[in-house]
């Protein structure tokens, strides 16, 4: 989550967004199970591709 509020220019106007906010959660989400499949702390963190 705090990847995707980082590339944005106004992160508190990005929260105000719902829909917006549902596709950061998404990704979030996403980027928890690939790790939760893998072994290492930093190994085990995925790139953009793997998750979109």
């Amino acid at each position: 989550m705090l990847f995707q509020l980082a590339k944005e220019k106004d992160p508190k106007k990005a929260l105000a967004d719902f829909e917006h906010l549902k596709q950061v959660i998404s990704f979030s989400n996403k980027v928890g199970a690939i790790v939760c499949t893998k072994v290492g702390a930093i190994a085990a963190i995925p790139s953009v591709e793997e998750v979109l």
